[in-house]
């Protein structure tokens, strides 16, 4: 929503910007004050459309920031309050706090993927299902994952739970696809570890 009404108002403000400058012109040129006024009361809007824009940026930026503080800085507990789709967020920002460039996929129809994730660095690209479970997951997140990596063109997939394992049938399945498991035990080393080098 916040980033709907960004583009809005900045898109707002360059398109009506260059129509302000030639009806200012206009306007000097003619001596018509009714076009003059007209057009500073149009700059000021324009203008305060990009500064609204820029301002709807900032604090978005530095939301994100703080967030992301807040994740790396609390215990793996903060996950047991999170919705499925909060924790699938939660994941892409862990791992862009990681150095990796992730990103959700949509709610529906994702094809198995919840989040895909690269490094600049590398050629890699990883899907990824994350399942907020309380009990081991089985075998279908693995095939989820497996489905999903051809659709994205992923050459690497992830599961990530807040599970505490994995099912037999899964650990075996991920082992033969080379799929990394990633479990609560897990995140909450990955916490630490990130939590030591801030």
């Amino acid at each position: 929503m916040k980033q709907d009404a960004e583009f809005g108002f900045r898109f707002f403000g360059l398109c009506i910007l260059p129509i302000v400058i030639a009806m200012l012109f206009a306007g000097y040129i003619s001596q018509i004050k009714s076009i003059i006024i007209m057009g500073f009361v149009m700059l000021a809007f324009c203008l305060g459309s990009i500064l609204i824009s820029i301002l709807i940026k900032i604090n978005k930026t530095k939301k994100e920031r703080e967030l992301q503080e807040a994740i790396i800085k609390s215990n793996i507990s903060q996950i047991d309050n999170l919705t499925p789709y909060m924790f699938e967020e939660w994941v892409a920002r862990l791992l862009r706090n990681m150095g990796f460039k992730a990103t959700t996929t949509r709610k529906s129809g994702d094809y198995g993927i919840d989040v895909i994730a690269e490094k600049n660095q590398t050629q890699t690209k990883i899907g990824i299902q994350v399942k907020k479970y309380n009990k081991s997951v089985g075998i279908k997140a693995v095939q989820e994952v497996i489905s999903g990596m051809s659709y994205y063109d992923c050459n690497e997939g992830w599961v990530v739970t807040s599970a505490n394992d994995f099912t037999p049938a899964a650990k075996n399945l991920a082992n033969k696809r080379n799929i990394k498991l990633i479990t609560r035990n897990d995140l909450a080393m990955i916490l630490n570890k990130l939590s030591n080098q801030v």
